[in-house]
């Protein structure tokens, strides 16, 4: 049963023209569910691709473009989400597809549990040809979330719906160059924040070759987070986090990984 009352404000950030983009942008606009705005942040990017999201678009109403000179993701992000005029907000990224019935699924999870301020999901990994290569099937409960997050991230950033007053709560994205998400969700768990997965697979996420995740910087800047909050709150969880975080970050220089 879809609930076509709640309506969403979708967030997307792009700085440069890929053969991912249009297909990105259309599983936005062809969703099911009625009701969202979708607002796209063209960051440090040249008047081609400003001309070229434009195309993409096709004059929607739906669609808001803003413009940035900052090439910081985090930045444009909070820049978007100040736009944003929904209680609840979507994440997307400009080299993955929404499946059609994401947004209405999100709808339905919201109103079986109001307590809950960021949804994620399972998603489908694919490659550049956009074949299938793998499942995200993290844990479903905030407890379960906690448990694994030392090991490994256990919310797929495009995935995910969280609420405004959420993000307001935070004090936003703070930073990192690729690790902007990790250190959002690393501050709400050790605040109690309910977080939860989805057991639907309702994106597919691309992993291709252009790609930063994995480098040595986002590992380093893990390590980083791990510090600062276990020297803000001594627990074993933050401990367990900055030690497993801290030999991922030297494996990585060990290995002469870039």
């Amino acid at each position: 049963m879809q609930n076509n009352s709640q309506s969403f404000s979708i967030i997307f950030c792009v700085n440069r023209s890929s053969e991912y983009l249009q297909a990105s942008i259309d599983s936005i606009l062809k969703q099911t569910h009625p009701s969202f705005r979708f607002l796209i942040g063209a960051n440090a990017c040249s008047d081609e691709l400003l001309a070229e999201l434009q195309q993409h678009v096709h004059g929607d109403r739906r669609v808001d473009i803003f413009r940035s000179d900052v090439p910081q993701l985090s930045y444009n992000l909070n820049l978007l989400l100040d736009h944003a005029t929904t209680e609840w907000v979507v994440r997307m990224d400009a080299d993955d597809v929404s499946e059609p019935d994401r947004l209405e699924r999100i709808a339905h999870h919201i109103s079986l549990c109001p307590d809950v301020d960021v949804w994620g999901s399972w998603a489908t990994v694919i490659d550049e040809n956009g074949e299938k290569t793998g499942d995200f099937r993290p844990g479903l409960t905030t407890r379960a979330i906690r448990r694994s997050f030392p090991y490994s991230n256990q919310i797929c950033h495009p995935t995910v719906a969280f609420r405004r007053s959420f993000w307001l709560e935070m004090r936003g994205y703070l930073g990192g160059y690729v690790s902007e998400d990790y250190d959002l969700w690393l501050r709400a768990l050790n605040r109690d924040i309910q977080i939860r997965n989805i057991p639907e697979q309702l994106l597919q996420y691309r992993v291709h070759k252009s790609q930063v995740s994995g480098s040595r910087r986002g590992y380093a800047e893990v390590a980083g987070h791990w510090l600062r909050e276990f020297m803000l709150r001594p627990s074993l969880f933050n401990f367990n986090g900055l030690l497993i975080s801290s030999l991922k970050s030297i494996a990585k220089i060990v290995t002469g990984a870039k």
